[in-house]
């Protein structure tokens, strides 16, 4: 494991800007493989007073790169403007990793400071902290990285299924065919159009039911039959919808419990 740290440098010196150094410089190995949706542990940073006028950071899952074996700091500050950026140095995967990192910064005066700190571009969702402190003996202080919060799913009613191809007895032998499984969304204005589509062996009869669980929509059939036909035919639901406001959802289509279809619907794509 290798840090450092990368002070900007200026041909000609800043008479806003203080002389620092980032020392002990450290991070620990992969907490866990992150898409970032484990929520329950949030980036987050500690700000406390260390002898000597030096601020401690330490940063609680903060992302980057998996393989990595040495990152640096890049820092500045300029009228109490405290500016971090994390630089993951490599090597670089494609998977990201939750990682603790702590390192002293110094020495600085006392008094009131804001800091910027962003996270490394090799992460899935790059972090940043806007923090205003007043530094002296007494900080320690811890700020969580607060996730924006979830859209509230509003679910939709379901008015009616209108079944059609090998859902009416007579065409169970005079017309047998087959096509693709599909399933086809068609919004207006506040109705919601879900075409379900499906090959299955003729002599069928279907019961249909639509639900939810959460943010999914379940789309539920089930066959049942005295005697089944030796061919296969398509049977088709229209599942119609009122009170639909333009939401994503998720989907499964079950025949006798077993998934058929599953997917995400986004009306804006």
């Amino acid at each position: 494991m290798q840090v450092a740290c990368e002070n900007e440098k200026n041909e000609t010196k800043d008479p806003h800007k203080e002389s620092c150094v980032v020392e002990n410089l450290s991070f620990g190995d992969c907490i866990r493989g992150s898409q970032k949706v484990a929520t329950s542990n949030p980036a987050t940073i500690r700000l406390s007073y260390q002898d000597s006028n030096l601020l401690k950071i330490e940063l609680f899952n903060t992302e980057f790169c998996c393989g990595t074996d040495s990152i640096a700091i890049m820092d500045s500050i300029a009228d109490h403007h405290i500016l971090l950026d994390l630089v993951d140095e490599g090597p670089y995967t494609w998977c990201f990793c939750f990682h603790d990192v702590t390192f002293n910064l110094g020495p600085i005066a006392e008094g009131e400071y804001s800091l910027t700190f962003t996270e490394s571009e090799n992460s899935y969702v790059r972090d940043t902290f806007n923090i205003d402190f007043i530094f002296n003996a007494d900080l320690d202080t811890t700020i969580l990285k607060e996730s924006p919060p979830e859209p509230v799913f509003e679910e939709f009613d379901l008015e009616e299924i209108i079944k059609g191809g090998c859902n009416s007895k007579s065409t169970f032998q005079d017309d047998p065919y087959e096509q693709i499984d599909t399933i086809i969304f068609s919004p207006e204005n506040d109705t919601l159009n879900v075409f379900v589509g499906v090959n299955y062996v003729c002599c069928y009869n279907f019961t249909s039911a639509s639900y939810f669980e959460a943010d999914t929509l379940i789309i539920d059939l089930n066959a049942s039959t005295d005697a089944p036909c030796d061919c296969m035919c398509y049977y088709t639901f229209d599942f119609i919808y009122s009170d639909y406001h333009n939401q994503q959802f998720f989907y499964q289509v079950l025949i006798n419990d077993a998934l058929l279809m599953e997917g995400f619907y986004d009306p804006d794509l």
